[in-house]
């Protein structure tokens, strides 16, 4: 963490805040921690997490709105599966935490986009 505030007075002591960051805009979307499979129907057996980087790689921790959508990359879908459970999920502290997604069918090498609006997917 980069900034810390000191508050002074002629009158007082002073104070010093914890150390804090400024972030950058959101500039692209990164996972965090990869989904793992599980059987068709069922939520997979590790949710993926991804984060909101800003344009120098750092998390912007101040970002509370950005919205993130996952959902089966097409090339990896030749079986037209569907993503089930809640795909959208709306950023706390730079973090998107995905919780009870599940995939249709069956199959081998899927991938999950993650994207958000003016955001790069990862």
């Amino acid at each position: 963490k980069g900034f810390a505030m000191t508050f002074s007075s002629q009158l007082y002591s002073s104070a010093i805040s914890s150390p804090f960051n400024v972030s950058n805009t959101g500039a692209s979307v990164k996972i965090v921690i990869q989904p793992v499979g599980s059987i068709a129907g069922l939520p997979l057996s590790v949710q993926p997490v991804v984060c909101i980087l800003d344009n120098r790689g750092r998390v912007v921790d101040s970002d509370f709105s950005s919205v993130v959508t996952a959902k089966i990359l097409e090339l990896s879908n030749p079986l037209n599966a569907t993503i089930s459970g809640n795909s959208v999920i709306k950023c706390c502290s730079g973090f998107c935490r995905f919780t009870d997604l599940s995939l249709s069918k069956s199959g081998s090498s899927y991938q999950i986009e993650f994207s958000a609006v003016s955001l790069v997917p990862d």
